[in-house]
């Protein structure tokens, strides 16, 4: 979908259709599960709870850009690399700010969860991002509500 507005090399679009047409190859009822679901947990348990927690014992800034680099190299392609890489770096950022690995796991989830989705129906990019921009915002929403409360119980 993105290739559409921006002109990546073909040989990246090439990679990005390789990976995308693996994971909707799948029944959407696994791909929502797997890919939906369970990739957000691993990843978080790995890249934040695990990777970016070890390195911020050193230095906050390295932990959110290498945490991330990992994370984005990991998608396996330049094109969804730097979306997981940028996505990476919110997450991470929020989950410093909250401590919170269920919050950077529902993040995750509701990113994922946007993208199966709409994989499988036929709805335009601009539906799409506004959608994806909608479920963040609502996730992030929550999260500054419970973040409120939080504080609000301590003082």
């Amino acid at each position: 979908v993105c290739c559409t507005y921006i002109p990546f090399p073909k040989s990246w679009q090439q990679d990005l259709s390789l990976f995308t047409g693996a994971a909707v190859s799948m029944h959407p009822v696994m791909s929502v599960v797997c890919t939906g679901l369970l990739a957000p947990v691993m990843e978080e348990i790995i890249f934040r709870y695990g990777v970016f927690n070890k390195l911020k014992q050193k230095n906050l800034t390295v932990a959110l850009v290498v945490s991330s680099l990992l994370f984005g190299l990991m998608h396996g392609n330049i094109i969804q690399g730097g979306y997981a890489f940028l996505i990476g770096m919110i997450i991470a950022y929020i989950y410093n700010k909250t401590e919170n690995l269920l919050d950077a796991i529902l993040i995750h989830v509701s990113v994922n969860l946007s993208s199966v989705i709409f994989t499988f129906t036929d709805f335009n990019e601009i539906l799409y991002l506004l959608s994806l921009t909608v479920i963040f915002g609502i996730v992030s929403l929550v999260m500054v509500k419970k973040q409120k409360e939080v504080i609000n119980c301590s003082a």
